[in-house]
């Protein structure tokens, strides 16, 4: 069974958003987490292999984009969707350049959310 990471300082937004991704894809499990420090405990936990991680731009102090960097090094096979409540050029190209394998809004549709998570997993 697929899990994904959901990093989202909103916690309405990352409760649906796990819903809907459990809904809609093979990711069935949900490991959720508000801040850098709360997703740093939960991948020092063995337990919690993820296949997919959805990380919040907007966390504080830019911890998405540090968070981000810190799974490239300690995860390098788990793709990243960076989610951002900004539409910013200038903040999307530095998150893929950081390593992230997509950008959307939180505007984005949940439909378009589904399909880039199907495909950074490969479904």
């Amino acid at each position: 069974m697929k899990r994904v990471l959901l990093v989202e300082k909103h916690d309405l937004f990352r409760q649906v958003l796990g819903l809907v991704l459990k809904r809609n894809t093979d990711l069935k499990e949900t490991v959720q987490a508000n801040s850098l420090a709360e997703t740093r405990r939960i991948l020092g936990d063995s337990n919690h292999k993820v296949h997919l991680a959805v990380v919040d731009l907007d966390l504080a102090n830019g911890g998405g984009f540090e968070l981000i960097r810190e799974l490239r090094t300690s995860a390098p096979d788990v793709p990243v969707l960076a989610i951002t409540l900004r539409r910013d050029a200038v903040r999307r190209e530095r998150a893929l350049r950081v390593g992230a394998g997509e950008v959307l809004t939180m505007a984005a549709s949940s439909r378009e959310i589904v399909d880039v998570a199907k495909q950074l997993v490969g479904e």
